[in-house]
């Protein structure tokens, strides 16, 4: 079992089909003819019902199940029996509870499943945020629709042009989904705001978050957890952001940073996270004390899984606190802290 959510609040989660056209899509599966008709969005969400603290939901399909059993040679098995205290399907907490909160816009890494990033989003959602990501039909291994219906995803080769592709695809699919749900919301009467949002990621979705500031007036502030600026590297977004690292990872090692952030006009933030590996800002890190495999073996850094899904979350929301008017808190002061000993701040706007 995935550990219990973070906040206040049982968690939620939904998914809903979001028409948009790819036109020459790198990913689209060989029978569309290169072109995407849509996307898959996964909503999780604060949810109202004390009984739901109690439900649980099936943590990946049996497709994806084997995939990463056979990617990081797991025991046969063993990643179908993990479960995730979310409430599949359950009511909306009511917006009267939550209403200045935006809309979390939550991107994966290049060819991850949005479940990958579960953790994240649960712990957001059980903080009062509704948390939306969305997987693009193709490009991870394998996506399971809420019709029954499954799509193989194309074999991703981890270079910088395909990494380049899949970030063409991010931005146009956030757009589309920025168009489509204040009309959806209201037809099902969602109680999320469909005004204002920020976006966080990991490694290509987290350039794809930073970026959507400058394409979106909406979307008022983003995290990228570990990613290269594969993609509008020379772009002044023009707003607040903040780049969390895993250790090594800086502007002498990624040049694609150092040319985005002296270009910047906003305030900024570049954290550090010592102990850490590119991986250890999504769900293997606490996949890896979980399934009991250790952190070495899942290609991880030494730092602590839960520890490391602490930090995660709370800088997180940190920053989405500092962005939205009601103190920055940990991220106003000086870095590292007794309390946060991991976490450097190596760069900051002046």
């Amino acid at each position: 079992m995935l550990p219990a959510p973070m906040g206040e609040y049982p968690v939620g989660k939904t998914q809903f089909i979001v028409p948009h056209t790819t036109y020459n899509d790198p990913v689209a599966p060989p029978e569309w003819n290169g072109t995407g008709s849509f996307v898959l969005a996964s909503m999780f969400y604060p949810t109202v019902s004390s009984s739901c603290s109690n439900r649980t939901m099936r943590y990946v399909d049996e497709h994806l199940a084997r995939y990463y059993e056979a990617r990081y040679d797991l025991p046969a098995g063993i990643m179908s029996r993990v479960r995730a205290p979310i409430a599949p399907e359950a009511p909306h907490r009511p917006k009267a509870d939550r209403e200045a909160l935006p809309t979390v816009l939550l991107s994966a890494g290049a060819s991850n499943p949005c479940v990958l990033d579960s953790v994240l989003a649960m712990d957001l959602a059980s903080m009062g945020y509704t948390v939306i990501c969305l997987d693009h039909p193709g490009e991870v291994p394998y996506l399971q629709l809420p019709s029954g219906e499954g799509i193989a995803g194309i074999p991703f080769d981890e270079t910088w042009d395909s990494a380049y592709d899949i970030y063409t695809n991010r931005v146009p699919d956030t757009l589309a989904l920025l168009d489509f749900l204040p009309s959806f919301a209201a037809e099902n009467a969602l109680p999320i705001n469909t005004s204002c949002y920020v976006a966080v990621g990991h490694s290509i979705g987290g350039n794809a978050g930073v970026a959507s500031v400058a394409y979106a007036e909406s979307v008022v502030g983003g995290i990228n957890l570990d990613g290269s600026m594969v993609g509008d590297n020379t772009t002044n977004i023009e707003g607040p952001f903040m780049i969390m690292a895993g250790e090594g990872h800086n502007t002498t090692t990624d040049p694609s940073w150092d040319a985005f952030l002296g270009l910047q006009t906003g305030e900024w933030q570049l954290l550090t996270v010592e102990g850490t590996r590119h991986s250890d800002f999504v769900d293997l890190t606490v996949l890896a004390e979980v399934l009991g495999v250790g952190k070495a073996h899942m290609r991880l850094g030494p730092l602590d899984g839960y520890r490391m899904r602490e930090i995660t979350t709370i800088f997180v929301k940190a920053f989405f606190d500092s962005i939205m008017g009601s103190g920055g808190g940990l991220l106003d002061g000086p870095l590292p802290t007794d309390e946060w000993p991991e976490v450097q701040r190596t760069k900051a706007s002046t």
